[in-house]
This record gives structure tokens, sequence and C-alpha cells, in this order.
């Protein structure tokens, strides 16, 4: 799986985290999450790293603690390729235990549970299809 599949998927996994789940499903998801938030991590960090590079600033430079980039300024496109290639990398991150139906499975028991179709796509990758 590549980073940028993990990295697109940050928000469907908050609202899948929020969601009402049993304390053995909730555990076993929780190890899972430990994982793809440490990849997480790593793309933000390489992400905040191209920035200063982009923008020619070093990390202990005053200046680097307010940079940021918009799309209307040069360097911005030269970002946008070299984080699009760092997405493009495999990741370690393995698909998790759950099979996509236990889980949909898990989520209907419990009342209240809502989840999009938009997020179920995004999540499908990280989960066995049977």
């Amino acid at each position: 799986m590549k980073l940028g599949m993990i990295w697109n998927s940050r928000e469907a996994f908050s609202t899948l985290a929020a969601l009402k789940k049993s304390p053995a499903v909730s555990y076993r998801l929780m190890k899972y999450a430990k994982k793809f938030a440490d990849e997480v991590e790593l793309i933000d960090r390489r992400r905040n790293e191209l920035i200063l590079e982009v923008l020619g600033l070093e990390k202990n430079d005053p200046e680097s603690r307010q940079a940021s980039l918009n799309p209307g300024m040069p360097e911005f496109n030269e970002f946008v390729s070299k984080f699009g290639d760092f997405l493009s990398t495999e990741s370690d991150l393995e698909v998790s235990g759950f099979s996509m139906e236990e889980l949909i499975s898990f989520l209907g028991s419990e009342k209240g549970n809502l989840i999009s179709e938009n997020d179920l796509i995004l999540l499908e990758p990280f989960f066995e299809i049977k």
C-alpha cells in the first residue's frame, strides 16, 4: 500500500475511531490505529521537511516555525511534485487483521453508528476482503 493511500484516509480513520464499538473490537482497532498513526506522523514530518526544503529554510531557522506554502507561490508546484513522489512510496503498513465484513458487522451492532460510503471506500484497502 502506498503512503498516499494512508495520507488520504486520515479523516476516515478518525471517523472510525469515534464510532461506538465493543471493548474487544476497540482494542483490536486501537492496536492497528497506532500503526496507522505512526505512518501518518512519518508522512507529516516529511511534508514539513519538504516545505522547509522548497522554501530554502533550515529546521532551526526562526522563520521555519511560521513557514507555509500557498498555491500562488512559485515554490508550491515544486512542493506538490516532491510530496506526490513521496506519497507514491510503498508503506510497511500491512492490512489489519479485520475483514471488511467483520468491521461492518461490528459497526452495525451499535445504534447510531453512521459512516459514509466515501469513508468505507477509503478504509477498504486497510481491511481484508473475503
